[in-house]
């Protein structure tokens, strides 16, 4: 057996090193900025010795520059300094001199003062220049020593590197855009003209390729110096310069003792992406090379017998003829030495010297086969636990072991390895389990299967882990050493996503030759979990069907929520809607709201209609909605609430009806003179009333509004703001001049059309919200006062009021033109004012319906 020591704490060390190291994005960040740095500083000294001689010829330069710039600094300080000195001496000679010549003793004493004041400051100069002078000292040695510092340091350590090749060479072999491969560096010292690298070679790049997406692995075999020593401090010198990078140095040796014995040694040392610190440790120590020769050649003569016998059957070597043909040389010799010792040691008697044996070829290389053997199974298991933490990927080197172990003719030389690698990838596993637990059972199951060939024991028992793993997942009592009872265990949890799983356990039962009533019972649990299957697939069928059912009766909800509202049954619509959306229709609940927003503005916009008495006709309102009104004169902004405005001017059937009286020009009589026609024709109480002051049409709305007599709301005159939102369209509005058009003559009564006379209200076309005559036919008082557009920037209410606070109260607001004026003065922007007594033939005035108290 191969005493493998510490490999048990190697791996649990790497499992830590490895539960460290969970938040990839931050490693990577961590990667790629350790990368550049490393690129940058192994490029400035990628020849070593030309590099170093360059940097050193740089420093000099350098510091021969700061030698002369801090001289001149110096030198110019100095003249400063000296100049100030001079001129302070010049300064006092001058006052001592003028001292002198005074004649009172009093001045000579100030003198004396500022002299010695001036020497003062003399002194404090001078210790300013001294301190200058240290300073640039200082500087200058600190310069000598770190030139002197850095560049032996840097050279002392590419004299110390242990690669053939730079760290620079390294990063560079790497494209950015894929996953930076895990680099294994082999070594193998003191085993001759052996060839080990070949195999590991062949091994990684059949199993684990650089080109790989998932597990890739780059080999760089033969990059260590032969002069150089390998061990720790070789490892920190990686590590300084590729700890940006994961790396997995594996070092062989084959060395004597004292007395001369060959022993072999292998070591690790690994880092993963962004690690602080590597983890370096001896893997195998001490493995005598002659023991692992000698156990091969005993293994082989006790298998002789067997082989022997199937020489005999194949009918190839008789009895006599068998060991001369076909057995080994010395295998007389080597079976009695074998016979000896047995007898020896089960006489409790120590052997003869085991050198007494005569080895064969096979048996001198045997050892040569367990290294390779060695070095694929740590690569492959690194390999594997670096790109399974990092990247959740999972193994693959349990389905390689029946093939990588088969290579070897001896397999009881590597069964200790294989035992320590079973190890660490149980603690691996647990490891996962504090954030990954989900992927462990199928991890230690698929490792199970990959040990059967190799060591049925070792099977069993993660076999048996997994399945307590898979049972702790559900929050039932691990089973362990009981496969019966644990998979008893398991029935109750089993379900359709566990069939993966569990036809992987009854691959690993079968492989192992398990009990047949194991085998029965692992079958029945499949069945269960057909069974539950079948179960999930019935309700999943019954699901579909009642989903597709839903799914027509949704359509069809909707379908007649979407004729239903075309045809303007709003309230039919509205509950195919809510239908529709009940049954999970996406765009139902939206069409709900805009049809019942549109009933809203139906229900709004639906004609107001009041019969007065006393033949004064019918009074209809108009529905206006609210928005922002931007007026054409000072572009003044507004927030216009929703109101209702008569659909036409107040006319004189309506006036009389309500005041009693009719002030009009133009009344029934002097049109009949002056159309000489039937009176019955002509209608004349349907014209605009004009000859109306605005304390009349304000009068009108209150008794109007007492006969009307309409909960919450008053008739008034509208506000300026109100009638220039109306009449140009609100919400609707298409940006005509005139309301309703920008000719006038199809929308308005004016100078150029009404041949000198106001006509019967509604003749020409309306404007967008279906209000007649806004412009022209007779002028409309507004309930403000006047003000022009720089004084309404100032107090015109922003809310759609009239204004009443601000402005010439002498003075009210009338908007629309008339029938004496041009087409300009009948726009929709057009403001002019009146007095509020006055009238005239063309003043008159239209009405709105506003909230009490709206008005002031």
């Amino acid at each position: 057996m191969l005493p493998l020591f510490g490999l048990g704490t190697f791996f649990n060390g790497v499992v830590a090193h490895f539960n460290g190291e969970k938040n990839r994005e931050l490693q990577q960040n961590q990667r790629d900025e350790d990368r550049d740095w490393q690129k940058d500083r192994d490029q400035t000294n990628r020849d070593h010795q030309e590099s170093i001689a360059r940097e050193n010829r740089e420093h000099q330069a350098q510091l021969e520059r700061d030698r002369q710039a801090n001289a001149d600094r110096l030198a110019q300080r100095q003249r400063e300094l000296q100049d100030r000195i001079a001129r302070a001496n010049q300064e006092s000679q001058e006052r001592i001199a003028a001292a002198n010549r005074a004649s009172t003793e009093g001045m000579a004493a100030a003198n004396r003062a500022q002299d010695w004041r001036k020497h003062e400051e003399v002194q404090v100069l001078q210790r300013e220049l001294n301190q200058v002078n240290c300073a640039l000292q200082l500087h200058i040695a600190q310069q000598h020593r770190e030139t002197t510092l850095a560049l032996p340091e840097e050279q002392f350590f590419w004299q110390h590197w242990p690669l053939n090749i730079s760290a620079s060479t390294i990063l560079r072999s790497h494209r950015t855009d894929r996953q930076v491969p895990l680099r294994v560096i082999p070594s193998f010292q003191g085993f001759g003209d052996l060839d080990l690298d070949t195999a590991l070679g062949q091994f990684l790049q059949q199993h684990y390729p650089k080109e790989s997406s998932l597990r890739p692995v780059e080999l760089l075999d033969g990059t260590w110096k032969a002069d150089k020593p390998q061990g720790g401090g070789s490892i920190k010198a990686l590590f300084d310069r590729l700890s940006s990078e994961p790396v997995l140095a594996l070092r062989s040796k084959l060395g004597r003792t004292d007395k001369g014995q060959a022993q072999f040694t292998t070591e690790a040392a690994y880092w993963g992406i962004g690690a602080v610190a590597d983890l370096n440790k001896i893997i195998i120590e001490g493995q005598s090379w002659r023991a692992m020769q000698l156990d091969s050649l005993k293994q082989r003569i006790q298998a002789w017998p067997t082989e022997r016998q199937r020489y005999i059957a194949a009918g190839v070597a008789t009895e006599e003829t068998v060991d001369q043909d076909y057995g080994e040389e010395h295998l007389a010799w080597n079976r009695q030495m074998l016979g000896e010792e047995e007898k020896l040691r089960a006489a409790g008697l120590r052997p003869r010297n085991q050198s007494a044996y005569r080895l064969g070829d096979e048996d001198k290389t045997a050892p040569a086969q367990v290294v390779t053997v060695c070095q694929c199974l740590l690569a492959g298991w690194f390999a594997d636990v670096h790109y399974l933490v990092h990247n959740n990927v999972a193994p693959l080197l349990p389905r390689l072991l029946p093939e990588l172990t088969a290579e070897v003719a001896h397999l009881s030389l590597i069964q200790e390895a294989v035992t320590q690698m079973v190890e660490g990838y149980r603690g691996v596993f647990e490891a996962l389990k504090q954030d990954r637990a989900f992927l462990v059972p199928d991890l230690a199951v698929d490792l199970a299967l990959g040990l059967v060939p190799v060591q049925g024991e070792l099977a069993q028992g993660m076999l048996d882990y997994g399945l307590a793993c898979w049972l702790a997942l559900r929050g039932a009592d691990p089973v362990l050493g009981d496969s019966a009872a644990a998979l008893e265990a398991a029935r109750p949890w089993v379900g359709p996503v566990d069939q993966g799983f569990f036809e992987q356990v009854q691959r690993c039962y079968q492989a192992l030759q398990a009990d047949p009533a194991l085998l029965m019972q692992m079958q029945g649990l499949l069945d269960r979990i057909e069974d539950r299957k079948l179960a999930v697939e019935w309700a999943r069928q019954q699901e579909l069907a009642a989903a597709a059912d839903q799914h027509r009766k949704m359509a069809d909800y909707f379908a007649g929520g979407v004729y239903h509202a075309e045809q303007g049954n709003y309230d039919q619509a509205i509950a195919d809607f809510q239908a529709a959306e009940d049954c999970g229709h996406p765009e139902a609940g939206a069409q709900r709201a805009a049809v019942e927003q549109r009933k809203a503005e139906e229900e709004c916009r639906q004609l107001l209609s009041f019969a007065l008495s006393d033949k004064g006709g019918t009074l209809e309102f108009v529905w206006v909605p609210a928005g922002e009104l931007v007026m054409v004169q000072g572009n003044h902004r507004i927030q216009v609430p929703e109101f209702r405005m008569g659909k036409f001017p107040v006319t004189q059937r309506q006036y009389q009806a309500v005041m009693g009286n009719n002030p009009s020009y133009f009344t029934a009589a002097l049109i009949q003179s002056e159309e000489k026609k039937p009176l019955g024709e002509l209608d004349p109480l349907n014209r605009p009333v004009e000859q109306v002051t605005w304390h009349q049409a304000v009068e009108f709305c209150t008794k109007l509004t007492g006969i009307l007599q309409i909960p919450g709301y008053e008739v008034r005159l509208p506000s300026e703001t109100m009638w220039e939102w109306a009449a140009r369209g609100a919400t609707r509005s298409q940006g005509y001049t005139h309301a309703g058009g920008n000719d006038l003559n199809q929308v308005g009564w004016y100078k150029s059309n009404a041949n000198s006379k106001t006509h019967p209200v509604g003749q020409l076309q309306a404007n967008e919200l279906e209000l007649h005559d806004m412009s022209g036919n007779v002028w409309e008082w507004c309930w403000d006062h006047w003000g022009d557009s720089n004084v309404l920037s100032k107090v015109l209410p922003k809310d759609g009021k009239p204004l009443l606070s601000g402005g010439d109260s002498s003075y009210r607001a009338v908007r629309g033109g008339s029938w004496l004026n041009s087409a300009v003065n009948c726009s929709s922007g057009n403001r002019i004012f009146n007095l509020p007594g006055y009238s005239y033939v063309n003043q008159g005035f239209r009405v709105v319906l506003l909230p009490v108290g709206f008005v002031p």
